[in-house]
């Protein structure tokens, strides 16, 4: 048994760097939408036909409401989609390598 543990420590490991990238990466793409959303808002503000007198110096509350709303939102389908197919890309590598292992002995 503790030579299947060897043998599954690099792959194991290797599932934990992934899935700490794929958290980072998540992180990212949160910022750039949270951005995107933040010059969208900044955009719409300057072709709005209001003048400078009226335009308020931080988010109006029906904006605050809607980007709390987006926050608690879930992540995107296929964010989702793509992060459980490589993990479960490698389980079954995984697992593979033990069937082999345990057929060979």
């Amino acid at each position: 048994m503790e030579f299947v543990q060897e043998l599954l420590r690099p792959f194991v490991s290797e599932l934990g760097q992934v899935r700490e990238q794929l958290g980072a990466e998540r992180a990212r793409r949160e910022m750039a939408e949270e951005r995107a959303a933040t010059l969208e808002a900044e955009l719409e503000a300057l072709r709005a036909p209001e003048s400078d007198a009226k335009m308020p110096i931080g988010p109006t509350p029906e904006e605050a409401s809607e980007a709390a709303q987006e926050a608690t939102e879930p992540r995107s389908w296929w964010g989702s989609l793509w992060v459980d197919a490589v993990i479960a890309i490698l389980v079954v590598v995984g697992l593979a390598l033990l069937i082999t292992l345990i057929l060979t002995l």
